[in-house]
């Protein structure tokens, strides 16, 4: 079903009628999410982890490659 609608909506963008942008949202922080990396066997990496807020970032692209950035302190979205 989800898909039918993300193809109807892209020929409407095809067609002019609208201007279809697909978003993601993430957030960076000073604590790894990962709290190891890859590393050899002689040399093992220490990731450090400080404390401190986080910055979430939301990005909206168009498929020709049109960018929107925005930077935001507090965030919902609400996804199905």
């Amino acid at each position: 079903m989800k898909l039918i609608q993300i193809e109807t909506l892209k020929s409407l963008e095809n067609d002019g009628y609208i201007d279809l942008y697909f978003g993601d949202q993430s957030h960076f922080r000073l604590t790894p999410n990962v709290p190891y990396a890859w590393q050899t066997i002689e040399n093992a990496i220490l990731l450090p982890a400080s404390k401190g807020k986080y910055l979430n970032v939301v990005g909206m692209m168009t498929r020709k490659n049109k960018l929107i950035l925005k930077y935001l302190k507090a965030l919902l979205i609400l996804t199905d």
